[in-house]
């Protein structure tokens, strides 16, 4: 049995907000109030440097590109679930978040993997979306690789990985997971 105790006008989104794609359906103009989120994702990629601290994580709804600021001193690592309290804010392509506390849950479990068309490639739509991408290695060239795809070709940057890495699979059909930015 549902009971309402208190109704959100039509269009509002109630606070805090606790689901990445509602974040993320956020206009630009609405993630600019700084509005308070309380998420809890996995995390899909992480960089921690002196100058740039950041995660992405993903909960059941997509991805979302998370700044951390001076929220912690630890980095989370890959895979692990996370809840993070802050605020929207607008990033350069679409809303993100300005983490003020994040909190280790523990191992988390990958979510699967979207697989994208070529139109949702090609139009943005899956930014900081986990994903996996399946075609034959063309072309390696330093961290990067050229993947044919049924639709065309679609040049993919390998963060870690150095040409000596990538040369192996040089004219194979492969399986590419990763975040899409």
């Amino acid at each position: 049995q549902v009971v309402i105790l208190e109704k959100t006008p039509e269009g509002e989104v109630p606070l805090p907000i606790t689901s990445v794609g509602q974040i993320r359906s956020l206009p630009i103009e609405d993630a600019r109030r700084e509005l308070p989120v309380r998420i809890r994702g996995v995390v899909t990629d992480a960089k921690n440097s002196f100058y740039d601290r950041w995660i992405t994580i993903q909960d059941e709804t997509g991805g979302i590109f998370v700044s951390l600021g001076l929220a912690s001193n630890s980095l989370p690592g890959f895979g692990e679930l996370w809840e993070v309290e802050g605020h929207t804010r607008a990033g350069d392509f679409a809303p993100t978040v300005l983490a003020d506390q994040t909190i280790c849950l523990g191992d988390g479990r990958l979510p699967a993997p979207a697989r994208p068309t070529w139109t949702e490639l090609l139009n943005g739509s899956m930014d900081v979306q986990w994903a996996e991408l399946e075609g034959l290695i063309t072309d390696v060239h330093s961290n990067r690789v050229a993947l044919l795809l049924p639709e065309g070709r679609l040049d993919i940057r390998m963060d870690g990985r150095t040409e000596s890495d990538l040369r192996p699979f040089l004219k194979s059909v492969v399986r590419i997971r990763g975040v899409l930015y």
